[in-house]
């Protein structure tokens, strides 16, 4: 193992011994394992060790999100962030409909330490003209 990095097994195991090792403690919803794999799928981030961890049984294999379990934008949000991303990539020179787009930005928000998947990506990416046009509109261009 390349030092400095951790195996998922250790990462487990810390994330465990740092939020569940005192008898005393009590669970808040916040700090339950469940907690941060919700938070982790709802923002679209890969948990790597994650059905490694199901498997041996450390966190539930039946967990999953639901709507009631998600935040919903309305439209005027959703066309400000979708907004905002277009000119951020605009200002970095790239090119939402260009080649190889999806994989540029998977790798910066990699380099962010928060992986996005190529779905959720591509999603953003398709909203992006519609979005800015809706935002240009309600300030009258």
């Amino acid at each position: 193992m390349i030092a400095g990095q951790c195996s998922a097994q250790e990462l487990l195991k810390d994330l465990w011994a740092t939020y569940f090792s005192n008898a005393d403690h009590v669970e808040s919803p916040t700090q339950s394992p469940q907690y941060f794999i919700k938070w982790a799928k709802l923002k679209c981030i890969e948990i790597s060790w994650l059905d490694w961890a199901k498997t041996r049984g450390y966190v539930d294999g039946s967990m999953q999100t639901t709507s009631s379990d998600q935040v919903d934008l309305d439209k005027r949000e959703r066309d400000t962030l979708d907004t905002l991303v277009g000119a951020l990539l605009n200002a970095l020179k790239i090119n939402p409909s260009g080649h190889g787009v999806i994989k540029k930005i998977v790798g910066i928000t990699e380099d962010y330490d928060a992986p996005i998947r190529k779905t959720a990506i591509s999603k953003i990416l398709k909203r992006i003209p519609t979005a800015t046009e809706s935002v240009q509109d309600r300030k009258g261009r």
